[in-house]
């Protein structure tokens, strides 16, 4: 018989059915699980801290099984008023934006977009899923990357944008139904 050759790598993306929000992480497939080849793939591109994706703390925020979405609160953001965000197997989240400047001077309204959060301060929470909730969750996402349609603050914000996504994905969302970040934070999972 032959040596018995190392198992091969398996890329994350091929798995998450090539979307545009893949985060290609490397893993090796060990008789114990998955673990981290290296910290960060791309390196210092995210910043000096190579665990910023698990938000400074790989032994606390970890998803062997790849089976989590997780919501953050940016209480800083939009000048106080708070921003939210959603991430499939990550606390790297992204969120429904206006594009500015609005077309109207003065209004609330305008085309929106979905990108990444950039915002440095956060609080993230957890909520355990399975595989077809987070396949659901990333499909919503691309729909919304695909064609975001109107940001308007009072309806169709960062707010509406996560809770709708959890919703029609069969995830707790709280009771909550307002546009505020900060109060919807508090009651997701419940």
């Amino acid at each position: 018989m032959g040596e018995a050759s190392p198992p091969a790598r398996v890329s994350i993306s091929r798995a998450l059915h090539q979307t545009p929000l893949e985060v290609s992480r490397n893993y090796d497939e060990l008789a114990s699980g998955r673990s981290y080849v290296q910290s960060d793939p791309i390196g210092l591109g995210s910043g000096i801290n190579t665990y910023i994706y698990a938000l400074g703390d790989p032994l606390l925020f970890i998803d062997p099984f790849g089976l989590d979405v997780f919501v953050c609160m940016y209480p800083h953001a939009a000048n106080g008023a708070g921003h939210v965000g959603l991430g499939i197997s990550t606390p790297s989240t992204v969120g429904f934006y206006p594009v500015y400047p609005f077309p109207d001077p003065g209004s609330i309204h305008g085309p929106g977009t979905v990108h990444p959060a950039n915002e440095p301060d956060r609080s993230c929470k957890q909520i355990r899923t399975d595989p077809e909730k987070d396949h659901c969750v990333e499909q919503r996402i691309a729909r919304r990357q695909q064609s975001p349609g109107t940001y308007d603050l009072a309806t169709r914000q960062c707010t509406s944008f996560v809770r709708d996504c959890l919703a029609e994905c069969g995830i707790p969302h709280g009771q909550y139904t307002g546009p505020w970040p900060k109060t919807f934070f508090g009651t997701v999972g419940q």
